[in-house]
């Protein structure tokens, strides 16, 4: 009996030829962001997503929110930000919102004083200042 082993069709080549330039390039790119922020990639990871409200839904699903642990979030922030809240609040965590300005944003004097002085008290909490 002859058996005959499969090959590759041309466009199975094609496939893998674009999935490891993909990869390699993908690599590149993550490589590029950790060097720009002087990030060493044994402490911190890039991950792309597809948008910015996509991101912040990961760091709020990730983040280990507990009893005693604490968000601080601008009044003002755009809703993406806001949905970090929900993962908070389900861990009875403990979330501030920081006063708007008229024009915006908060002034840092104010998160430094009060809620900035309280977020790490020896629990974990997560300040974002996120303006989208």
């Amino acid at each position: 009996m002859v058996r005959f082993l499969p090959t590759k069709t041309a466009s199975q080549v094609d496939v893998l030829s674009s999935a490891s330039r993909s990869d390699f390039h993908i690599a590149a790119a993550r490589k590029a962001v950790l060097e720009y922020f002087d990030a060493p990639s044994d402490e911190y990871a890039c991950i792309f997503t597809a948008n910015a409200t996509n991101a912040l839904k990961l760091v709020g699903e990730s983040f280990p929110f507990r009893e005693g642990s604490s968000l601080i979030i601008p009044a003002d922030c755009h809703n993406s930000v806001s949905g970090i809240r929900r993962f908070a609040e389900a861990a009875n965590a403990r979330v501030e919102y920081l006063e708007s300005t008229p024009y915006g944003g908060f002034r840092e004097e104010d998160a430094m004083v009060g809620s900035f002085s309280r977020l790490f008290d020896g629990i974990f909490g997560l300040f974002t200042e996120i303006q989208l």
